[in-house]
């Protein structure tokens, strides 16, 4: 019984961190396709793929400072970054729903976005679990 409670304590801790980073990357992913909408600007256009690195390695650092089991980090990163570009798609897909025109949000437009951003999804994997290395071990030099 115990372990089935501490089970559902990490996989609990898991979703939470995960849901929290979820809608910075997905708005980081719709910023991607679409700069001109966004109102907060993430950065210099020129400059902008280095900053998505940055970006990717600071939330897996934040999620490796504040999980204590690295498996629970990897977890977390990962369904943080998958549900973050599937969040990501339905921001897309948001307005033409909102004023009715859901036949609009066709399936080529769709995928054209997929087309355009499907690269930072795999970018936020790869430096988010970079940065969840960086984090733990900033985590046990604080203890």
């Amino acid at each position: 019984m115990k372990e089935i409670k501490q089970r559902l304590k990490n996989g609990g801790r898991i979703l939470f961190y995960s849901l929290l980073a979820a809608p910075i990357y997905a708005y980081l992913t719709f910023y991607f396709v679409y700069p001109i909408i966004c109102p907060l600007p993430v950065g210099v256009y020129l400059y902008t793929g280095y900053l998505y690195i940055i970006y990717s390695l600071v939330i897996g650092m934040i999620l490796g400072i504040f999980m204590e089991s690295a498996q629970d980090g990897f977890l977390a990163v990962i369904l943080a970054s998958i549900i973050g570009y599937i969040l990501s798609v339905f921001y897309f897909t948001m307005p033409s729903y909102l004023y009715g025109y859901g036949i609009y949000s066709s399936d080529i437009m769709v995928f054209t976005y997929i087309q355009y951003s499907f690269l930072l999804l795999f970018f936020y994997i790869l430096f988010g679990l970079i940065g969840l290395l960086f984090g733990g071990y900033f985590r046990d030099k604080l203890e």
